[in-house]
């Protein structure tokens, strides 16, 4: 390994211990809040589960940076990510549905593809583990979305999508006025990128794909074909409309 690639390694855990740490503080937060509108609610206890995850992640993800020669700095911002525009309820499940059903769902399908390439073992052990937990936090804002859904209409969420989305994908997938070239490198990053995070197969748990397909708001993807494995050229095109459909609403 060069120098320069041992920097850059090192640099690349330094910021996601980082991002670790963030989660974390994030996590805190929601737990203590989803109690003033739902005392009832199992999902603050995950929450927490989750945080002390998170801080766990941090440290192993700070000890590789280390390792490759690029301390990770201390302390994380908790930035709130819901547009100022919401009350606090939709924007406590802005951030569940942003930050665990999008984001821990994208995590967990990086994570599967660089296990799925050459790594030291110190470092394909750290993967494992994160994604192995990451899976569960997942579930955490599916939990709340089917909680909340439940007792109050939550189809405001379809328009915020793509902008959750806007943190794990390229900023022209949504675009309207992008060249025509350009909307369709757009729309093979999303056949290519996106669609497959739903069809991912997640231990004692659904993929997103069969919520997504029932949905009347926020993704809506196509049914797939009876014994197919993906989507249709024509299906992979209708769900990438849907979801401008969504950020033009």
């Amino acid at each position: 390994m060069t120098d320069a690639v041992r920097r850059a390694a090192g640099e690349a855990w330094a910021f996601r211990a980082r991002v670790e740490r963030e989660a974390a503080s994030r996590f805190a937060r929601l737990a203590a809040a989803i109690p003033d509108f739902d005392p009832g609610s199992p999902v603050p206890g995950l929450l927490r589960r989750a945080a002390g995850d998170e801080d766990r992640h941090a440290a192993l993800c700070a000890g590789l940076s280390a390792a490759y020669g690029c301390p990770a700095g201390g302390g994380a911002t908790d930035v709130r990510i819901a547009p100022g525009s919401l009350g606090p309820r939709d924007a406590v499940l802005y951030e569940m549905v942003a930050a665990c059903c999008i984001t821990e769902t994208e995590s967990v399908a990086t994570l599967a593809t660089l296990l799925g390439e050459r790594a030291e073992p110190r470092v394909r052990t750290v993967l494992r583990e994160i994604a192995r937990d990451e899976v569960v936090h997942g579930r955490m804002g599916w939990a709340h979305l089917a909680r909340e859904a439940a007792v109050r209409d939550v189809s405001f969420l379809s328009a915020w999508v793509p902008s959750m989305l806007a943190g794990t994908v390229e900023d022209g997938l949504f675009s309207t006025a992008a060249p025509a070239g350009a909307q369709s490198l757009d729309y093979e990053f999303f056949k290519q990128r996106v669609e497959p995070i739903f069809l991912i197969k997640r231990p004692t748990h659904a993929r997103c794909y069969a919520c997504h397909a029932e949905s009347n708001n926020a993704l809506r993807l196509e049914k797939l074909s009876p014994n197919a494995k993906s989507w249709s050229e024509e299906q992979s095109r209708s769900d990438r409309c849907t979801s401008r459909a969504d950020r033009s609403e």
